[in-house]
């Protein structure tokens, strides 16, 4: 991710699909990246969020072509409150039924990027320093 200027921040990210293996983490990864770059940077003024959320919709629509993900929901949370969200593709391939508000996906490993939203936010508060050692704070 490269970020540039004071008041507006212009945001791009690149990633390498052809070294990936196709997986659900991989896409899974990826798009977390590009979301962080969306919320982080390029989300600072209205125009800029719309414009980052167009980029948003086409690399999720690609990402899913290329790792074979069939479907997917996201949400971004901006403020403590529900700022987009967005179905893609399909439910069951099968039947082609799309993904809908209503569409129930099993979700694995939530908690990390909760965890890790509250270390940063220790950290920003003072509480915790990433560089000091766990043992620090465990002895």
């Amino acid at each position: 991710m490269n970020c540039a200027g004071s008041h507006t921040w212009h945001c791009t990210t690149t990633v390498d699909l052809a070294s990936m293996s196709l997986t659900r983490r991989t896409f899974f990864s990826v798009t977390g990246r590009l979301i962080s770059v969306a919320l982080v940077g390029c989300a600072r003024t209205q125009p800029a969020w719309e414009t980052s959320i167009a980029s948003l919709e086409g690399r999720i629509t690609e990402l899913m072509k290329k790792l074979r993900v069939p479907g997917v929901s996201i949400a971004i949370v901006r403020d403590a409150q529900i700022a987009w969200t967005n179905s893609f593709g399909v439910r069951d391939t099968s039947t082609g039924a799309a993904v809908d508000d209503g569409t129930i996906f099993s979700a694995q490993s939530m908690s990390k990027p909760v965890f890790a939203y509250r270390v940063m936010k220790l950290c920003e508060q003072g509480v915790l320093d990433l560089d000091a050692p766990l043992t620090d704070y465990t002895s």
